[in-house]
């Protein structure tokens, strides 16, 4: 559970972060989204919840690194939410979307890139569900854990769970109708490699060590 000076603050994050997509949207405000637009901040905010709530999972007794990378994966994440949360109430938009939760990009028109037909058809064989979800199961046992094996288990889980949002991002900046959410996906994109780049090193030198806290 959130602490009440969490919950403030991440009440003010998400404030600040729904008048920045207003703002955002209102720099060009002649330009209408579409399905893929609408989709992916539908998508995304699902995606990026789980990921606030993994984040919140790293305790006091893991490492400072490991604190480090939740902090900034709990605060940018928030923002990104409030973002797509204020896209969504100026487009007049549901932010809960009816159905599978990938099917924007099982009826995305007009797909001609190699990669992002491959990407429909891969949606298509999951029915529309979404990729690199933790199950519940993984979330309880990583809310249980401790110290190092917390640590592991947490890199392990958000990198597979990255991964999918790169290419949910991949496919969005290719076919985005506006500006706007095609910036948004490069910068996801952006992020998120980062991020990964850095769990892996982390979990190489936790594996190198055996550290057991």
């Amino acid at each position: 559970m959130l602490t009440p000076l969490l919950k403030r603050a991440g009440l003010t994050l998400l404030a600040t972060a729904f008048l920045l997509g207003l703002g955002g949207l209102a720099v060009s405000p002649t330009i209408r989204p579409g399905d893929v637009d609408i989709g992916f901040a539908q998508s995304m905010i699902i995606h990026h919840n789980q990921a606030l709530q993994m984040a919140q999972m790293l305790r006091s007794d893991n490492s400072a690194e490991a604190q480090g990378l939740a902090s900034t994966i709990y605060n940018s994440q928030l923002l990104e939410i409030g973002q797509m949360q204020g896209w969504l109430g100026a487009w007049g938009k549901p932010v809960v979307m009816v159905g599978p939760p990938m099917q924007w990009v099982q009826h995305a028109q007009g797909i001609t890139r190699l990669d992002d037909l491959l990407y429909v058809s891969r949606c298509n064989g999951l029915d529309g569900a979404m990729e690199g979800l933790a199950t519940p199961a993984q979330l309880t046992s990583l809310q249980n854990l401790k110290g190092t094996a917390k640590e592991r288990f947490f890199l392990e889980l958000m990198m597979r769970h990255h991964q999918a949002a790169l290419e949910m991002a991949r496919f969005t900046e290719h076919n985005a109708h506006t500006n706007l959410v095609r910036a948004f996906a490069k910068n996801v994109i952006a992020e998120q490699t980062s991020e990964i780049g850095w769990m892996q090193n982390r979990l190489a030198s936790l594996n190198q060590t055996g550290d057991n806290p």
